[in-house]
């Protein structure tokens, strides 16, 4: 859950997209790139200042210099995202994954990204 504040300056600062997963490729706003075509999957959590909410996003790194934000679901009690839980499943993907990035706020992620 972000406030609407966030959501309005993350929808005017960054290109936010939708992601889906198939077997052996992420599909970002209706363009797929097979494992070998990503080179990193970072967690992300930004925390904004002013309300206290964590903002989960997932950044995706492509070889060929594209980056894509997408917003993550809310983690669970662990900590532990269902994005990236889905994405460990599959094995072209999992060495992929990054450790979760923690980000002091909107700012600073745009300085980020």
């Amino acid at each position: 859950m972000i406030s609407f504040l966030d959501y309005s300056k993350l929808k005017k600062n960054f290109s936010i997209k939708q992601l889906s997963l198939d077997a052996d490729k992420l599909t970002i706003d209706s363009v797929s790139y097979a494992a070998d075509q990503i080179r990193s999957i970072t967690p992300l959590s930004a925390q904004n200042i002013l309300d206290k909410y964590n903002i989960y996003l997932i950044e995706i790194l492509t070889v060929d210099g594209q980056r894509y934000l997408v917003f993550d679901r809310d983690v669970a009690w662990k900590l532990e995202s269902a994005t990236i839980k889905s994405l460990r499943e599959i094995t072209a993907f999992n060495p992929k994954i990054m450790e979760r990035k923690y980000i002091d706020g909107i700012v600073a992620l745009k300085s980020q990204v």
